[in-house]
């Protein structure tokens, strides 16, 4: 059971988002993300501007971790 719970929370956690408050290198911004605001960092050292899509790829916490989707390299669909 504690596997199953594990693999639902790294799948709701994997997924697409828009940049709703710009995010530069190594500062937090926000995303909007499955319908609520999260705060976001990214993995790379780009600023990613408000409109932005960009993919989830993991959490801190409550910060969520970004890369911009052209350099994206995830396991999970969406």
């Amino acid at each position: 059971m504690q596997n199953n719970r594990q693999t639902n929370s790294f799948q709701f956690f994997c997924g697409r988002a828009i940049v709703d408050e710009a995010i530069e290198p190594g500062k937090r911004g926000r995303v909007r993300f499955r319908g609520s605001f999260w705060f976001a960092c990214c993995n790379s050292p780009v600023t990613l501007h408000p409109g932005t899509a960009v993919r989830v790829v993991g959490r801190n916490k409550g910060t969520l971790l970004v890369d911009p989707i052209s350099t994206a390299q995830f396991p999970c669909a969406g």
